[in-house]
């Protein structure tokens, strides 16, 4: 159990990643430990930067996730990243985002929150898809009805070469 001043120093780690790695060496606190109170409370702020509607920020945050992240951590980043992504109107990136959060829950070792985190990325998948069909729907129907005031606009355009020909003979 280590002292106050380690106690400290491992709160002050979760929360200034650029001195883990020396706190971890001074305290010998495996790194496994500080990475991943600093996954953690880098999680945690993203998740209070996004509702915050700090977009930018808490993307900065996720970024910052180190890469042997365990499943459940990488998993929590993918759905906040997704959100992010939702937020932005960018469904197909959303899309992907709460895919690979979901495939990362059914390969993480189950958790108190596994099954909400789970389901949490089920259902905002189904809203991703849902509006990344809408979107397809109406594009196609702007398709047409951009191809239409074409045609109109051409239309007018011969209209208005044969009136000029007309009008000057």
């Amino acid at each position: 159990m280590p002292g106050l001043p380690g106690l400290l120093c491992l709160l002050a780690v979760s929360s200034l990643p650029a001195r883990a790695c020396a706190a971890a060496e001074v305290l010998q606190i495996p790194a496994a430990v500080t990475a991943a109170g600093t996954a953690a409370a880098d999680l945690r702020q993203a998740r209070r930067f996004l509702h915050q509607g700090l977009l930018a920020e808490a993307e900065a945050r996720l970024a910052r996730l180190p890469p042997d992240a365990s499943p459940r951590e990488r998993a929590s980043a993918a759905l906040l990243s997704g959100n992010i992504l939702y937020e932005r109107g960018a469904y197909l990136g959303a899309e992907a985002a709460y895919s690979e959060a979901e495939s990362l829950l059914l390969l993480a070792p189950a958790a108190d929150d596994a099954a909400g985190l789970l389901q949490a990325a089920r259902n905002n998948l189904r809203m991703a898809q849902d509006e990344v069909s809408r979107k397809a729907a109406l594009d196609v129907h702007s398709s047409r009805l951009r191809a239409m005031v074409l045609a109109v606009l051409a239309g007018t355009a011969l209209i208005i070469v044969f009136i000029g020909r007309r009008s000057a003979r």
